[in-house]
């Protein structure tokens, strides 16, 4: 398989293994590239586009540009006024066409994107185009130019990939449409299709088909998936999670997402014990806990066992927190400016900080896994009252010593 195939095919692994040792073309170079990116490999895209032409510019912004492109709120002036520079340098400019017309589409600017694509004379702008009148709704135009390559590359992965695609998007639609005006606008039709325009990112029609059954539970499934499309905020999808458990308890979406749930406790209780923590600005880390060396701890033998685990120091403490703060400050040899504590209760480590002088970072549960039933209800109210005492106080200037203090 060539690296382009691998690249179509979603093995970006294999890309990059196999276009190390293939010609470097610009193509080639491209997909390379891409998969590099894909991957996280970052150091390797850009040690793969250190020259000055157009095609290494092109390259460079698509790395800049590609943690954006799920991000419903970014600006993209910046990106897009880079990409006009880009466009203007001599260099490969069928690659760099199809490189910038990806940005574009990105940025959700397809008249900007399909300009750009329809610029080349390769097979992937040419799919490109393709793709973009499939995503305004041109099927007719679409299906032209498809028919216009089959002959040529009825074969190639990419091509199949995007005609499955337009076929896909096509097909849902009118089916849906036809099913309606044949059976009534029955809430399964209509929930079907605004699956289907949620699928072509026809998100106002997929709006308008949703609220006419409000209380439906798959609609309000639906609703979620458009809330989380448009980037709307979490208390909104809160709120319609909220909505659906009410109208459905059993709906599948719900089940579903305590699949994740659980999915998720599952890879967190593992990464929450494994050594690697990475806090090279921190001279003396230490983990505080109220169990683990703290005086119901016979021998410190909970302790021993977390520091084994975790390759970090227990603190030993006679008194709970967070009557123990100077039991910290003997233990690192610290003061309260220069200490941080990072905790996710705010009776406790939140309070003992504050108390104290330090500086305190209240962050949220990683793992619920073998936590303190007591415990687990405790943080719950706390954050039930910070949430409460929030809407009526207006949050404080972050304390000045810390910004001007040197330590």
């Amino acid at each position: 398989m060539s690296a382009v195939s691998a690249y179509f095919a979603g093995d970006y692994v294999a890309c990059c293994s196999v276009a190390a040792t293939e010609s470097s073309t610009g193509v080639v170079r491209s997909v390379w590239f891409r998969a590099c990116v894909q991957c996280g490999r970052h150091s390797e895209a850009r040690s793969l586009a250190k020259g000055n032409g157009a095609l290494d510019a092109a390259l460079l912004l698509y790395l800049d540009a590609f943690p954006l492109r799920h991000d419903k709120q970014a600006n993209w002036t910046d990106i897009t006024s880079r990409a006009e520079k880009v466009g203007s340098l001599e260099g490969d400019r069928d690659e760099v066409a199809v490189i910038l017309s990806i940005i574009h589409s990105w940025a959700d600017q397809l008249e900007d994107a399909y300009r750009l694509a329809s610029q080349s004379s390769s097979l992937e702008a040419q799919l490109l185009t393709v793709a973009y009148l499939a995503m305004i709704n041109r099927f007719d135009l679409a299906e032209r130019r498809l028919e216009k390559l089959k002959n040529a590359h009825v074969d190639n992965l990419a091509f199949q990939l995007v005609e499955a695609e337009v076929a896909l998007r096509r097909d849902a639609l009118y089916i849906y449409q036809e099913l309606v005006q044949m059976y009534g606008r029955t809430p399964k039709l209509l929930n079907g299709q605004a699956a289907a325009c949620l699928l072509a990112d026809r998100l106002s029609d997929a709006e308008a088909l949703i609220l006419e059954n409000p209380h439906d539970s798959m609609a309000l499934s639906h609703l979620i998936n458009l809330s989380i499309a448009r980037g709307s905020g979490v208390h909104l999808v809160n709120d319609q999670l909220a909505r659906l458990a009410a109208a459905d308890k059993k709906a599948p979406f719900l089940k579903l997402l305590e699949e994740y749930a659980v999915d998720f406790e599952r890879t967190a209780a593992k990464l929450a014990m494994r050594p690697y923590l990475y806090l090279p600005s921190c001279s003396a880390p230490a983990v505080l806990s109220n169990s683990a060396g703290g005086p119901d701890d016979t021998d410190h033998l909970h302790a021993r066992q977390l520091e084994e685990s975790l390759g970090l120091p227990i603190i030993r403490h006679r008194w709970k927190k967070p009557m123990c703060s100077a039991e910290i400050a003997k233990t690192l040899g610290t003061n309260a400016l220069q200490t941080v504590m990072v905790g996710d209760r705010l009776a406790t480590d939140v309070w003992m900080a504050n108390e104290a002088g330090m500086l305190s970072i209240h962050t949220k549960m990683l793992s619920s896994k073998d936590d303190n039933p007591n415990a687990v209800k405790l943080r719950q109210l706390e954050n039930w009252i910070l949430e409460r005492l929030g809407r009526s106080y207006t949050r404080p200037d972050l304390q000045s010593r810390f910004i001007k203090t040197k330590i």
